[in-house]
């Protein structure tokens, strides 16, 4: 819950670009961002906290040419990104989270096309697949991340994802989806 309106406030900050009357707008869209999620996380009502921080994606996704006018605004237009990126994960380990595993894997492979290289994406995109029953196309992503690291990088996945894999060969119950504990 705190990861969750960190990162709702902070995305919000990070949105304004600047100005007292946009950062003055960014502390009222953290404030209306932390109160959805604080009355509807904890109740198990996350759609409405969805579409708050879809809402805040949103925002932060387009464009922003006047943060090209200078190097400290493409810092700025940097984090926001890097920001952007991280409240769409927290959106869908949310997601994931409610067991809307099909649901999410055309997001999850949206973020890998945009950056292959983020392995713990795969890592989401294998779990997502294998708790779908789709445990053979769950190896072929293994397979995938492993021979785009080898060729383009000429490393190994990550032991973490070699575990992973390990794991869906061998059906690990543990892998398997159990729903959160509402109350």
């Amino acid at each position: 819950m705190k990861k969750w309106l960190w990162l709702a406030t902070l995305v919000s900050v990070v949105a304004c670009g600047g100005s007292e009357a946009s950062e003055q707008q960014a502390a009222l869209a953290a404030a209306s961002t932390r109160a959805a999620l604080e009355s509807t996380l904890p109740g198990g009502r996350i759609d409405a906290g969805r579409r708050t921080l879809v809402r805040l994606v949103g925002h932060t996704a387009g464009d922003h040419p006047e943060l090209a006018e200078s190097d400290i605004r493409k810092g700025q237009l940097t984090r926001l990104r890097e920001l952007q990126l991280l409240a769409r994960e927290g959106l869908i380990d949310a997601e994931l989270g409610l067991g809307r595993h099909d649901w999410m894997i055309p997001e999850i492979e949206a973020l890998i096309g945009e950056d292959p290289y983020r392995e713990h994406q795969w890592g989401r995109l294998m779990v997502a697949l294998y708790r779908s029953g789709r445990q053979a196309e769950a190896l072929r992503c293994f397979g995938e991340l492993e021979e785009l690291l080898v060729d383009q990088l000429g490393i190994d996945p990550s032991p973490e994802m070699q575990r992973l894999q390990l794991r869906i060969v061998e059906q690990d119950p543990d892998l398997d989806f159990v729903p959160l504990a509402v109350g």
